[in-house]
């Protein structure tokens, strides 16, 4: 059974193979790429689902009818989806955030709770060491941020309202049970930070920027009104 975080409306959800499995060329090593259409049991939606295969697989090569689709996908597996679900798009992230901000997005939708939380705390670790903020445990550089005006009071009092923020997991200690409520609230937090850290700025230096453009283009034009 393939299920996955849908990358249209965000369920984790069963996927059905629709029509038998696209055999979309071998390259010089002998690869194949095998490709399908599948539907999404929460919203009905069509995705493409590819996987490569190499010679000496047990499906190589195979012929797969239609009847039989869900059994070859069960067997070799979906390596890629289009479209993909790495988490909500922030903008203006710096390249080593945004890549463990996905990872920790694409835990929790796997149900990896543990490791959505590690991503997610080491997702806001990275922000705060990039903005210099590097001594103390993490709640300590969450309240830092907040005193250097990166982030508001209220997400403050929302990262102390969540007990701990996977401390021990943090610290060696896996044996600390991850339930889904614990690693949605911990990667929202994550999203929170990285709103208000990267993009707010951004949106507003964008929208000042296109204010200050038009405030020129309106004396320009006065000016020109004038000299006409």
């Amino acid at each position: 059974m393939l299920a996955r975080a849908c990358g249209y409306c965000d369920v984790h959800a069963h996927f059905t193979p629709v029509g038998w499995p696209h055999r979309a060329g071998v390259d010089e090593s002998g690869q194949e790429t095998v490709q399908s259409a599948f539907a999404c049991a929460a919203c009905g939606l069509i995705s493409l689902g590819a996987t490569d295969l190499i010679p000496g697989m047990p499906a190589y090569g195979s012929k797969v009818s239609e009847s039989m689709a869900e059994h070859f996908w069960g067997q070799v597996g979906v390596d890629r989806w289009l479209p993909g679900n790495t988490g909500p798009m922030i903008q203006n992230l710096p390249p080593a955030v945004e890549i463990a901000s996905a990872d920790a997005y694409r835990s929790y939708k796997a149900g990896i709770y543990t490791a959505a939380v590690l991503m997610a705390r080491t997702t806001i670790e990275a922000t705060a060491k990039d903005h210099k903020i590097t001594g103390g445990n993490l709640v300590e550089k969450i309240k830092k941020m907040l005193e250097e005006g990166l982030i508001l009071e209220s997400t403050k009092r929302a990262a102390d309202a969540i007990r701990h923020l996977g401390n021990d997991m943090a610290h060696g200690d896996l044996s600390v049970s991850v339930g889904q409520d614990m690693a949605r609230d911990v990667v929202e937090l994550m999203q929170l930070i990285l709103r208000e850290v990267y993009e707010l700025p951004y949106l507003a230096e964008r929208l000042q920027k296109r204010a200050d453009e038009r405030s020129v283009a309106a004396v320009q034009a006065a000016a020109s009104s004038v000299e006409s």
